[in-house]
Protein backbone atom coordinates (compact mmCIF):
# COMPACT_ATOMS: atom_id res chain seq x y z
CA UNK A 1 0.00 0.00 0.00
CA UNK A 2 2.91 2.36 0.30
CA UNK A 3 4.49 1.44 -3.04
CA UNK A 4 6.45 4.72 -4.13
CA UNK A 5 6.51 4.88 -7.69
CA UNK A 6 5.77 8.91 -8.51
CA UNK A 7 8.45 10.81 -10.09
CA UNK A 8 10.30 13.96 -9.07
CA UNK A 9 8.41 17.16 -10.34
CA UNK A 10 12.38 18.69 -10.87
CA UNK A 11 11.01 20.10 -14.33
CA UNK A 12 7.49 21.64 -12.30
CA UNK A 13 9.84 22.95 -9.68
CA UNK A 14 12.56 24.85 -12.10
CA UNK A 15 9.40 26.53 -13.64
CA UNK A 16 8.07 28.16 -9.59
CA UNK A 17 7.33 31.34 -9.88
CA UNK A 18 8.67 33.83 -7.38
CA UNK A 19 5.88 33.79 -5.01
CA UNK A 20 5.95 30.12 -4.77
CA UNK A 21 9.92 30.43 -4.46
CA UNK A 22 9.22 32.62 -1.33
CA UNK A 23 6.14 30.35 -0.14
CA UNK A 24 8.80 27.40 0.11
CA UNK A 25 11.54 29.36 1.80
CA UNK A 26 8.79 30.64 4.12
CA UNK A 27 7.40 26.87 4.88
CA UNK A 28 11.30 25.95 5.12
CA UNK A 29 11.66 28.02 8.21
CA UNK A 30 8.55 27.18 9.94
CA UNK A 31 9.60 23.38 9.55
CA UNK A 32 12.99 24.57 10.86
CA UNK A 33 11.43 25.81 14.38
CA UNK A 34 9.31 22.80 14.29
CA UNK A 35 12.12 20.45 13.91
CA UNK A 36 14.35 22.05 16.63
CA UNK A 37 11.76 22.01 19.12
CA UNK A 38 10.82 17.85 18.10
CA UNK A 39 13.46 16.72 16.04
CA UNK A 40 12.90 14.05 13.05
CA UNK A 41 9.23 14.06 12.87
CA UNK A 42 8.85 13.11 17.13
CA UNK A 43 5.29 14.24 18.22
CA UNK A 44 4.28 17.80 19.52
CA UNK A 45 1.16 18.88 21.88
CA UNK A 46 -1.79 19.28 19.79
CA UNK A 47 -2.48 22.88 20.15
CA UNK A 48 1.28 23.73 19.34
CA UNK A 49 0.90 21.75 15.60
CA UNK A 50 -2.61 23.59 15.03
CA UNK A 51 -0.75 26.94 15.47
CA UNK A 52 1.97 25.34 13.25
CA UNK A 53 -0.10 24.48 10.22
CA UNK A 54 -2.05 27.93 10.53
CA UNK A 55 1.42 29.84 10.64
CA UNK A 56 1.65 27.30 7.57
CA UNK A 57 -1.49 28.17 5.79
CA UNK A 58 -0.77 31.54 6.24
CA UNK A 59 1.86 31.64 4.11
CA UNK A 60 -0.17 30.07 1.55
CA UNK A 61 -2.77 32.59 1.55
CA UNK A 62 -0.04 35.27 0.87
CA UNK A 63 1.68 33.45 -1.86
CA UNK A 64 -2.18 32.81 -3.55
CA UNK A 65 -2.39 36.70 -3.29
CA UNK A 66 0.67 37.78 -5.14
CA UNK A 67 0.00 34.98 -7.21
CA UNK A 68 -3.48 37.04 -8.15
CA UNK A 69 -1.28 40.44 -8.00
CA UNK A 70 0.93 38.54 -10.85
CA UNK A 71 -1.92 37.42 -13.18
CA UNK A 72 -3.04 40.44 -12.90
CA UNK A 73 -0.07 42.23 -14.16
CA UNK A 74 0.53 39.54 -16.69
CA UNK A 75 -2.86 40.15 -18.11
CA UNK A 76 -2.82 44.24 -18.03
CA UNK A 77 0.52 43.82 -20.12
CA UNK A 78 -1.33 41.63 -22.84
CA UNK A 79 0.79 39.95 -25.48
CA UNK A 80 1.80 36.35 -24.88
CA UNK A 81 -1.37 34.14 -22.95
CA UNK A 82 0.56 31.55 -22.02
CA UNK A 83 2.84 33.08 -19.22
CA UNK A 84 -0.73 34.42 -17.66
CA UNK A 85 -2.53 30.78 -18.07
CA UNK A 86 1.24 29.41 -16.14
CA UNK A 87 0.39 32.01 -13.61
CA UNK A 88 -3.47 30.72 -13.26
CA UNK A 89 -2.65 27.12 -12.90
CA UNK A 90 -0.06 27.92 -10.17
CA UNK A 91 -2.21 29.93 -7.95
CA UNK A 92 -5.27 27.25 -8.79
CA UNK A 93 -2.55 24.50 -7.41
CA UNK A 94 -1.74 26.99 -4.37
CA UNK A 95 -5.37 27.49 -3.45
CA UNK A 96 -6.33 23.60 -4.18
CA UNK A 97 -3.28 22.73 -1.47
CA UNK A 98 -4.21 25.31 1.01
CA UNK A 99 -7.76 23.64 1.02
CA UNK A 100 -6.19 19.97 1.38
CA UNK A 101 -3.83 21.35 4.35
CA UNK A 102 -6.69 22.88 6.30
CA UNK A 103 -8.79 19.87 5.58
CA UNK A 104 -5.99 17.16 7.04
CA UNK A 105 -5.59 19.96 9.67
CA UNK A 106 -9.10 19.98 11.03
CA UNK A 107 -9.71 16.34 10.47
CA UNK A 108 -6.46 14.46 11.47
CA UNK A 109 -4.78 16.85 13.99
CA UNK A 110 -7.32 18.86 15.33
CA UNK A 111 -9.75 15.96 15.67
CA UNK A 112 -12.86 17.54 16.44
CA UNK A 113 -15.71 15.02 18.19
CA UNK A 114 -18.26 16.43 15.60
CA UNK A 115 -17.61 17.59 12.75
CA UNK A 116 -19.73 19.67 11.14
CA UNK A 117 -19.49 22.75 12.96
CA UNK A 118 -15.64 22.56 12.09
CA UNK A 119 -16.05 22.29 8.37
CA UNK A 120 -19.00 24.81 8.00
CA UNK A 121 -16.01 27.81 7.73
CA UNK A 122 -13.56 25.78 5.88
CA UNK A 123 -16.62 24.72 3.20
CA UNK A 124 -17.09 28.35 3.24
CA UNK A 125 -13.98 29.83 2.43
CA UNK A 126 -13.14 27.22 -0.58
CA UNK A 127 -15.46 25.60 -1.89
CA UNK A 128 -18.58 27.17 -1.17
CA UNK A 129 -20.50 28.68 -4.67
CA UNK A 130 -20.70 32.69 -4.18
CA UNK A 131 -23.20 33.46 -6.46
CA UNK A 132 -26.20 33.15 -3.79
CA UNK A 133 -24.49 35.49 -1.74
CA UNK A 134 -23.82 37.84 -4.91
CA UNK A 135 -27.40 37.67 -5.75
CA UNK A 136 -29.12 37.70 -2.09
CA UNK A 137 -26.72 41.20 -1.55
CA UNK A 138 -28.72 43.05 -4.80
CA UNK A 139 -32.22 41.50 -3.92
CA UNK A 140 -32.06 42.79 -0.40
CA UNK A 141 -31.80 46.07 -1.77
CA UNK A 142 -34.81 46.11 -4.03
CA UNK A 143 -37.69 47.12 -3.23
CA UNK A 144 -39.96 44.16 -4.13
CA UNK A 145 -37.43 41.40 -4.31
CA UNK A 146 -40.37 38.63 -3.97
CA UNK A 147 -41.14 39.05 -7.25
CA UNK A 148 -38.26 38.20 -8.85
CA UNK A 149 -37.98 34.77 -9.75
CA UNK A 150 -34.14 34.15 -8.42
CA UNK A 151 -36.02 35.38 -5.16
CA UNK A 152 -37.02 31.85 -3.49
CA UNK A 153 -34.21 29.93 -5.43
CA UNK A 154 -31.80 32.11 -3.72
CA UNK A 155 -33.21 31.53 -0.27
CA UNK A 156 -33.33 28.10 -0.74
CA UNK A 157 -29.57 28.27 -1.41
CA UNK A 158 -28.26 30.48 1.11
CA UNK A 159 -29.99 27.89 4.03
CA UNK A 160 -28.19 25.07 2.42
CA UNK A 161 -25.04 26.67 2.44
CA UNK A 162 -25.40 27.34 6.21
CA UNK A 163 -25.93 31.14 5.54
CA UNK A 164 -28.85 31.26 7.88
CA UNK A 165 -28.57 34.91 8.73
CA UNK A 166 -28.51 36.27 5.51
CA UNK A 167 -30.90 34.01 4.69
CA UNK A 168 -32.58 35.88 7.48
CA UNK A 169 -31.90 39.31 5.97
CA UNK A 170 -33.26 38.30 2.62
CA UNK A 171 -36.55 37.07 3.70
CA UNK A 172 -37.05 40.33 6.27
CA UNK A 173 -36.91 41.90 2.68
CA UNK A 174 -39.76 40.42 1.53
CA UNK A 175 -42.57 43.21 1.55
CA UNK A 176 -45.27 41.95 3.28
CA UNK A 177 -42.40 41.96 6.62
CA UNK A 178 -40.86 44.70 5.10
CA UNK A 179 -43.76 46.80 6.04
CA UNK A 180 -44.42 45.60 9.38
CA UNK A 181 -46.35 42.13 8.94
CA UNK A 182 -49.74 43.90 7.99
CA UNK A 183 -52.08 42.60 5.62
CA UNK A 184 -50.99 45.10 2.97
CA UNK A 185 -54.47 45.38 2.07
CA UNK A 186 -55.15 41.98 0.96
CA UNK A 187 -57.18 41.03 3.46
CA UNK A 188 -57.29 37.24 5.03
CA UNK A 189 -54.97 35.35 2.24
CA UNK A 190 -52.10 38.28 3.15
CA UNK A 191 -52.62 37.90 6.97
CA UNK A 192 -52.20 33.91 6.23
CA UNK A 193 -48.91 34.17 4.34
CA UNK A 194 -47.86 37.16 6.55
CA UNK A 195 -48.13 35.12 9.50
CA UNK A 196 -46.34 31.73 7.57
CA UNK A 197 -43.22 33.98 6.33
CA UNK A 198 -43.06 35.36 10.20
CA UNK A 199 -43.00 30.98 11.37
CA UNK A 200 -40.31 30.95 8.42
CA UNK A 201 -38.03 33.57 10.28
CA UNK A 202 -38.39 32.37 13.82
CA UNK A 203 -36.81 29.24 12.62
CA UNK A 204 -33.94 30.73 10.30
CA UNK A 205 -33.24 32.89 13.43
CA UNK A 206 -33.43 29.86 16.13
CA UNK A 207 -31.82 27.45 14.17
CA UNK A 208 -29.83 25.34 16.95
CA UNK A 209 -26.26 25.28 16.65
CA UNK A 210 -23.50 23.04 18.25
CA UNK A 211 -20.92 25.46 19.63
CA UNK A 212 -19.89 24.81 22.77
CA UNK A 213 -15.28 24.90 22.88
CA UNK A 214 -16.04 21.24 24.27
CA UNK A 215 -17.35 19.98 20.90
CA UNK A 216 -14.44 21.56 19.14
CA UNK A 217 -11.74 20.02 21.50
CA UNK A 218 -9.35 17.36 20.40
CA UNK A 219 -11.18 13.75 20.76
CA UNK A 220 -10.18 10.36 20.35
CA UNK A 221 -12.40 8.39 18.92
CA UNK A 222 -11.70 5.31 20.59
CA UNK A 223 -12.47 7.44 24.18
CA UNK A 224 -15.70 7.85 25.83
CA UNK A 225 -16.39 11.91 25.29
CA UNK A 226 -15.67 14.13 28.07
CA UNK A 227 -18.49 14.99 30.16
CA UNK A 228 -18.56 18.57 29.64
CA UNK A 229 -18.85 17.50 25.29
CA UNK A 230 -21.88 14.99 26.59
CA UNK A 231 -24.17 17.59 28.54
CA UNK A 232 -23.35 20.04 25.53
CA UNK A 233 -24.82 17.41 22.90
CA UNK A 234 -27.41 16.37 25.20
CA UNK A 235 -28.94 20.05 25.96
CA UNK A 236 -28.48 20.34 21.88
CA UNK A 237 -30.62 17.48 21.18
CA UNK A 238 -33.29 18.85 23.19
CA UNK A 239 -33.14 22.11 21.60
CA UNK A 240 -32.88 19.77 17.87
CA UNK A 241 -36.20 17.75 18.73
CA UNK A 242 -38.01 20.87 19.31
CA UNK A 243 -36.53 22.83 16.61
CA UNK A 244 -37.46 20.36 14.18
CA UNK A 245 -40.81 19.51 15.03
CA UNK A 246 -41.71 23.49 14.63
CA UNK A 247 -39.93 22.87 10.59
CA UNK A 248 -42.08 20.01 10.65
CA UNK A 249 -45.69 21.76 11.07
CA UNK A 250 -44.87 24.29 9.07
CA UNK A 251 -44.30 21.98 5.84
CA UNK A 252 -47.26 20.32 6.77
CA UNK A 253 -49.29 24.21 6.84
CA UNK A 254 -47.13 25.06 3.93
CA UNK A 255 -48.02 21.85 1.47
CA UNK A 256 -51.66 22.36 2.87
CA UNK A 257 -52.11 25.80 1.01
CA UNK A 258 -54.67 26.16 -1.68
CA UNK A 259 -53.82 25.35 -4.45
CA UNK A 260 -52.84 27.94 -6.93
CA UNK A 261 -50.83 29.84 -3.91
CA UNK A 262 -47.39 30.18 -5.81
CA UNK A 263 -45.82 31.88 -3.15
CA UNK A 264 -46.89 28.99 -0.50
CA UNK A 265 -44.92 26.87 -3.11
CA UNK A 266 -41.98 28.21 -3.33
CA UNK A 267 -42.09 29.08 0.25
CA UNK A 268 -42.47 24.92 1.22
CA UNK A 269 -39.24 24.41 -0.93
CA UNK A 270 -37.26 26.63 1.81
CA UNK A 271 -39.13 25.18 4.57
CA UNK A 272 -38.48 21.36 3.16
CA UNK A 273 -34.80 22.22 2.59
CA UNK A 274 -34.69 23.25 6.64
CA UNK A 275 -36.52 20.13 6.96
CA UNK A 276 -33.80 18.32 4.99
CA UNK A 277 -36.79 16.27 2.75
CA UNK A 278 -35.85 13.84 0.30
CA UNK A 279 -34.24 15.80 -2.43
CA UNK A 280 -34.25 18.98 -1.14
CA UNK A 281 -30.81 19.67 0.04
CA UNK A 282 -29.40 18.17 -3.17
CA UNK A 283 -31.60 20.60 -5.60
CA UNK A 284 -30.77 23.51 -3.17
CA UNK A 285 -26.89 22.75 -3.45
CA UNK A 286 -27.20 22.48 -6.85
CA UNK A 287 -25.61 19.11 -7.03
CA UNK A 288 -22.64 19.35 -5.14
CA UNK A 289 -21.56 16.62 -3.27
CA UNK A 290 -19.22 18.45 -0.82
CA UNK A 291 -22.46 21.35 -0.36
CA UNK A 292 -24.88 18.51 0.45
CA UNK A 293 -22.55 16.84 3.18
CA UNK A 294 -22.68 20.12 4.79
CA UNK A 295 -25.91 21.04 4.83
CA UNK A 296 -26.78 17.23 5.84
CA UNK A 297 -24.42 18.11 8.56
CA UNK A 298 -25.70 21.22 9.44
CA UNK A 299 -29.83 20.57 9.30
CA UNK A 300 -30.14 16.81 9.52
CA UNK A 301 -27.02 15.01 11.59
CA UNK A 302 -25.77 17.89 13.41
CA UNK A 303 -24.61 15.33 16.27
CA UNK A 304 -22.78 12.98 13.80
CA UNK A 305 -18.95 11.92 14.80
CA UNK A 306 -16.07 12.90 12.70
CA UNK A 307 -15.02 9.55 12.29
CA UNK A 308 -18.34 9.07 10.85
CA UNK A 309 -19.02 11.15 8.05
CA UNK A 310 -18.81 7.95 5.17
CA UNK A 311 -22.13 7.47 5.26
CA UNK A 312 -23.38 11.05 4.93
CA UNK A 313 -22.44 11.35 1.77
CA UNK A 314 -21.95 9.69 -1.95
CA UNK A 315 -18.58 11.12 -3.56
CA UNK A 316 -18.74 11.69 -7.31
CA UNK A 317 -17.95 8.74 -9.40
CA UNK A 318 -14.19 8.82 -10.93
CA UNK A 319 -13.17 12.03 -9.00
CA UNK A 320 -10.57 14.12 -10.02
CA UNK A 321 -6.94 13.70 -8.01
CA UNK A 322 -8.49 16.59 -6.06
CA UNK A 323 -11.93 15.44 -4.66
CA UNK A 324 -10.46 12.27 -4.42
CA UNK A 325 -8.03 14.34 -1.55
CA UNK A 326 -11.01 15.83 -0.22
CA UNK A 327 -12.62 12.69 0.15
CA UNK A 328 -10.63 10.87 1.68
CA UNK A 329 -9.70 13.03 3.86
CA UNK A 330 -13.33 13.77 4.74
CA UNK A 331 -13.21 9.24 5.38
CA UNK A 332 -10.51 9.71 7.25
CA UNK A 333 -7.87 7.87 5.46
CA UNK A 334 -4.67 9.59 5.87
CA UNK A 335 -2.87 7.20 3.42
CA UNK A 336 -5.78 7.31 0.73
CA UNK A 337 -5.43 11.26 0.71
CA UNK A 338 -1.42 10.75 0.10
CA UNK A 339 -1.72 8.83 -2.84
CA UNK A 340 -4.66 11.57 -4.27
CA UNK A 341 -1.90 14.19 -3.18
CA UNK A 342 1.16 12.80 -5.01
CA UNK A 343 -1.17 12.04 -7.93
CA UNK A 344 -2.46 15.57 -8.17
CA UNK A 345 0.92 17.46 -6.66
CA UNK A 346 3.93 15.36 -6.78
CA UNK A 347 6.73 14.80 -4.25
CA UNK A 348 6.47 18.52 -4.24
CA UNK A 349 6.14 20.93 -0.43
CA UNK A 350 2.94 19.90 0.02
CA UNK A 351 3.18 15.98 0.98
CA UNK A 352 6.33 17.03 2.88
CA UNK A 353 5.37 19.59 5.08
CA UNK A 354 1.86 17.50 5.53
CA UNK A 355 2.83 13.93 6.50
CA UNK A 356 5.69 15.24 8.64
CA UNK A 357 2.84 17.20 10.47
CA UNK A 358 0.34 14.49 10.27
CA UNK A 359 3.63 11.90 11.63
CA UNK A 360 4.03 14.45 14.60
CA UNK A 361 -0.05 14.45 15.07
CA UNK A 362 0.08 10.78 15.37
CA UNK A 363 -2.45 10.32 12.70
CA UNK A 364 0.33 8.38 10.92
CA UNK A 365 2.64 5.16 11.16
CA UNK A 366 6.13 6.21 11.30
CA UNK A 367 7.44 2.42 10.14
CA UNK A 368 10.41 2.34 7.45
CA UNK A 369 9.01 1.08 4.00
CA UNK A 370 9.32 -2.20 2.80
CA UNK A 371 13.05 -2.53 1.28
CA UNK A 372 14.36 0.74 2.81
CA UNK A 373 15.53 1.96 5.73
CA UNK A 374 13.50 5.36 5.05
CA UNK A 375 10.54 6.22 6.80
CA UNK A 376 7.67 7.58 4.49
CA UNK A 377 8.20 10.78 6.04
CA UNK A 378 11.71 10.53 5.58
CA UNK A 379 11.34 9.57 1.83
CA UNK A 380 8.98 12.49 1.03
CA UNK A 381 11.51 15.25 3.15
CA UNK A 382 14.15 13.71 0.98
CA UNK A 383 12.22 13.58 -2.26
CA UNK A 384 11.30 17.06 -1.77
CA UNK A 385 14.53 17.80 -1.16
CA UNK A 386 15.54 16.04 -4.55
CA UNK A 387 13.53 18.00 -6.47
CA UNK A 388 14.34 21.45 -4.73
CA UNK A 389 18.13 20.32 -5.35
CA UNK A 390 17.18 20.51 -9.47
CA UNK A 391 16.54 24.19 -9.09
CA UNK A 392 20.04 25.67 -9.38
CA UNK A 393 18.84 29.02 -7.00
CA UNK A 394 17.70 26.72 -4.26
CA UNK A 395 20.17 24.27 -3.61
CA UNK A 396 21.27 25.82 -0.34
CA UNK A 397 17.36 25.25 0.64
CA UNK A 398 17.57 21.70 -0.72
CA UNK A 399 20.69 20.97 1.33
CA UNK A 400 19.48 22.36 4.48
CA UNK A 401 16.41 19.58 4.40
CA UNK A 402 18.81 17.17 3.77
CA UNK A 403 21.48 18.46 6.41
CA UNK A 404 18.48 17.67 9.00
CA UNK A 405 17.91 13.98 7.60
CA UNK A 406 21.51 13.06 8.30
CA UNK A 407 20.93 13.25 11.97
CA UNK A 408 17.92 10.90 11.86
CA UNK A 409 18.10 6.98 12.45
CA UNK A 410 17.42 5.44 8.77
CA UNK A 411 18.05 8.34 6.69
CA UNK A 412 21.65 8.86 7.14
CA UNK A 413 23.24 7.26 4.68
CA UNK A 414 21.64 8.05 1.56
CA UNK A 415 20.70 11.58 2.52
CA UNK A 416 24.75 11.73 2.64
CA UNK A 417 25.30 10.20 -0.52
CA UNK A 418 22.43 12.40 -1.95
CA UNK A 419 24.16 15.60 -0.50
CA UNK A 420 27.24 14.83 -2.00
CA UNK A 421 26.38 14.59 -5.64
CA UNK A 422 24.11 18.10 -4.88
CA UNK A 423 26.61 19.95 -3.86
CA UNK A 424 29.71 18.59 -6.81
CA UNK A 425 26.51 19.44 -9.28
CA UNK A 426 26.18 22.86 -7.64
CA UNK A 427 29.61 23.65 -8.07
CA UNK A 428 29.49 22.78 -11.62
CA UNK A 429 26.54 24.72 -12.47
CA UNK A 430 27.88 28.00 -13.31
CA UNK A 431 31.11 26.40 -14.68
CA UNK A 432 31.41 29.62 -17.22
CA UNK A 433 32.06 31.72 -14.54
CA UNK A 434 35.81 32.98 -14.43
CA UNK A 435 37.65 30.95 -11.64
CA UNK A 436 39.06 33.92 -10.19
CA UNK A 437 35.56 35.69 -9.92
CA UNK A 438 34.12 37.26 -6.94
CA UNK A 439 31.15 35.02 -8.13
CA UNK A 440 32.96 31.52 -8.00
CA UNK A 441 35.02 32.83 -4.72
CA UNK A 442 31.97 33.14 -2.87
CA UNK A 443 30.14 30.06 -4.06
CA UNK A 444 33.33 28.14 -3.40
CA UNK A 445 32.69 29.27 -0.30
CA UNK A 446 28.79 28.69 0.44
CA UNK A 447 29.50 25.05 -0.28
CA UNK A 448 32.76 24.41 1.36
CA UNK A 449 30.60 25.94 4.27
CA UNK A 450 28.11 23.39 3.67
CA UNK A 451 30.37 20.69 4.07
CA UNK A 452 31.85 21.57 7.10
CA UNK A 453 28.69 22.70 8.83
CA UNK A 454 27.90 18.48 7.28
CA UNK A 455 31.02 16.67 8.13
CA UNK A 456 30.75 15.71 4.19
CA UNK A 457 34.79 15.62 3.78
CA UNK A 458 34.71 13.14 0.44
CA UNK A 459 31.88 15.99 -0.78
CA UNK A 460 34.51 18.78 -0.01
CA UNK A 461 37.48 17.24 -1.77
CA UNK A 462 34.81 16.84 -4.84
CA UNK A 463 34.15 20.08 -5.50
CA UNK A 464 37.36 21.16 -4.97
CA UNK A 465 38.30 18.93 -7.92
CA UNK A 466 35.37 20.57 -9.83
CA UNK A 467 36.19 24.26 -9.22
CA UNK A 468 39.73 24.01 -9.14
CA UNK A 469 41.00 21.37 -11.74
CA UNK A 470 43.26 18.69 -11.41
CA UNK A 471 46.35 20.24 -10.19
CA UNK A 472 44.96 22.60 -7.58
CA UNK A 473 43.22 19.32 -6.47
CA UNK A 474 46.09 17.26 -5.79
CA UNK A 475 48.27 19.95 -4.17
CA UNK A 476 44.77 19.84 -1.79
CA UNK A 477 44.33 16.66 -1.15
CA UNK A 478 41.26 15.75 0.88
CA UNK A 479 41.96 16.96 4.16
CA UNK A 480 38.66 18.49 5.65
CA UNK A 481 40.72 21.64 6.85
CA UNK A 482 40.35 22.90 3.53
CA UNK A 483 36.92 23.41 4.06
CA UNK A 484 37.70 25.01 7.51
CA UNK A 485 39.93 27.30 5.68
CA UNK A 486 37.54 28.33 2.99
CA UNK A 487 34.93 29.48 5.58
CA UNK A 488 37.09 31.80 7.25
CA UNK A 489 35.70 35.75 7.02
CA UNK A 490 38.11 36.70 4.50
CA UNK A 491 38.27 40.33 2.97
CA UNK A 492 37.55 39.48 -1.10
CA UNK A 493 36.72 36.69 -2.96
CA UNK A 494 40.60 36.74 -4.81
CA UNK A 495 41.82 35.77 -0.65
CA UNK A 496 39.63 32.90 -0.22
CA UNK A 497 41.25 31.49 -3.71
CA UNK A 498 44.22 32.29 -2.46
CA UNK A 499 43.53 30.69 0.79
CA UNK A 500 42.31 27.73 -1.21
CA UNK A 501 45.38 27.29 -2.86
CA UNK A 502 47.52 27.37 0.30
Amino acid sequence: ALHIARPLLIAEMASLPAPTRSLVSQLRILWSDMNSAHPGGSPAPTEELVTYSRRCGAEMYLCAEALQSEVAAAAAAGGDRSEEEELEAELQRTQWATCIWELATLMLVQRPLVAGECLLPWWHRHLCDPMAEEAAHGLVAAAAPEAQGAYWPTLAGLVAQGKTRLAGDLLRAHSALRAGGGDGGGGLLASRSTALLLRLDTLLDTLPRLTEPEIFDTHDEAAAPSLGAQEAMSCFRLRWRVWSEDVASLVADLEAAPAGDAEATAMCRVARVLASADGALGEASGGSWHGELVGRLLLEQPVRLRWQLSGVFSPPPGPDAFEACLVALLRDDPYAAMAAIRQAFGDGWLIAHLWDLLCRARAVRSDPLEGSPLSLRQYFLLQYAKALGGVPPLWQLAAAYGGDLLSEPGAAAEARAWLGDLLLSAAQHDSAAPAGSTLHAHKVRKLLGVCEKLGLTAAADAVLRARGGASRAAALGSDVAVAKRASLPLADGRAVEQALLE
